[in-house]
């Protein structure tokens, strides 16, 4: 999914996607099932037009605001 969204190769792609399961983003996620195995979906583009276009937003410390 990462890959996709960025539309080029994501080194650590695993630990990405583990960040936003555990992270505050988790409610912008969507779990569903594709040939047998669990897919993860952005609920919103919006949220795809932020990690395509200013994913540094999305890295703050915890208890802060970007």
């Amino acid at each position: 999914m990462a890959e996709a969204v960025l539309d080029r190769p994501l080194p650590g792609a695993d630990a990405a996607i583990d960040a936003l399961r555990t992270g505050r983003l988790v409610g912008y996620l969507a779990q569903d099932t594709e040939d047998g195995r669990i897919v993860y979906r952005l609920a919103h583009e919006c949220l795809a037009e932020v990690l395509r276009d200013e994913p540094h937003r999305l890295h703050t410390p915890r208890g802060r605001t970007p």
